[in-house]
């Protein structure tokens, strides 16, 4: 393989690493925990970058020679300096080029069209493209300031309902309980005790959206209420964009993927 090229997305839940070659097929598929730029130590996020580029190459017994690779990560905002996340992924992955940018971006596609582009899974963010080159972010401030709409948000709306008794006795209660959240001070305990309380939060989201296509107007309350800043966040996004021209539209992260009937 003369070239290759390495995909790495980099979240708030996992690291996955793809490679590719010229022609587009892919060769290879890794996996680490989660690294976050603004979260995590610089070792842990740069071990997970390591240990994800290393399986997705593992069959060819290491990275290719003349490869490119492409870090998106969650944590670095549209506008900062990338120069200390490039320099540390080059000590850790030996290729020809190495970019860094938000993880949102992996989704956009040069087309010569703006490019609206929103992720709501472990986190959330909203970027705008008017050009390849030329972009806008939305939200994207991380879990003490921001992650509006996401998994995370809707994690912990449901327990703060729980543990204020908002929820009594419907059926987000009883899908928190099967996911063997403790519903009283042990869950509290445990949600500070933990390594990583977002990913904690996180995992409880589709018991959320599981309970509002069921029909639990607890539920489907606290999704809507939790979900208005993401779309907010949109419109005001493709406001930004030319109005003359059409724009593209790219969604990632699990809740994007949920298609719920019963929430409007």
């Amino acid at each position: 393989m003369h070239y290759a090229f390495l995909a790495v997305d980099a979240g708030g839940t996992h690291t996955r690493a793809t490679l590719i070659d010229a022609h587009g097929r892919v060769c290879g598929r890794g996996e680490a925990g989660a690294a976050n730029w603004s979260v995590h130590s610089r070792a842990a996020w740069a071990a997970a970058i390591r240990k994800s580029v290393a399986q997705a190459c593992a069959s060819l017994g290491g990275v290719p020679p003349r490869t490119h690779l492409w870090v998106g990560t969650a944590g670095v905002q549209v506008g900062d300096g990338v120069e200390a996340a490039e320099a540390l992924v080059r000590e850790v992955v030996a290729c020809a080029s190495v970019r860094v940018t938000n993880d949102a971006a992996l989704l956009h596609r040069a087309s010569g069209r703006p490019c609206l582009v929103a992720i709501a899974g472990t986190g959330s963010v909203v970027l705008a493209f008017s050009t390849p080159t030329t972009v806008q972010q939305w939200g994207g401030l991380g879990w003490l300031l921001g992650d509006e709409g996401s998994a995370f948000a809707l994690g912990r709306a449901a327990v703060r309902a729980v543990l204020t008794d908002r929820v009594g006795t419907h059926d987000l209660r009883t899908r928190l309980e099967r996911a063997a959240w403790p519903l009283d001070a042990d869950g509290v305990r445990r949600l500070y005790a933990s390594d990583n309380p977002r990913a904690l939060l996180a995992s409880l989201a589709p018991c959320v959206t599981a309970a509002a296509e069921a029909g639990d107007d607890v539920a489907s309350t606290l999704l809507r209420e939790e979900t208005a800043m993401l779309a907010t966040y949109l419109a005001q996004a493709m406001a930004s964009l030319p109005a003359a021209e059409a724009a593209d539209l790219r969604l990632g992260g699990a809740l994007m993927q949920v298609a719920l009937s019963s929430v409007s």
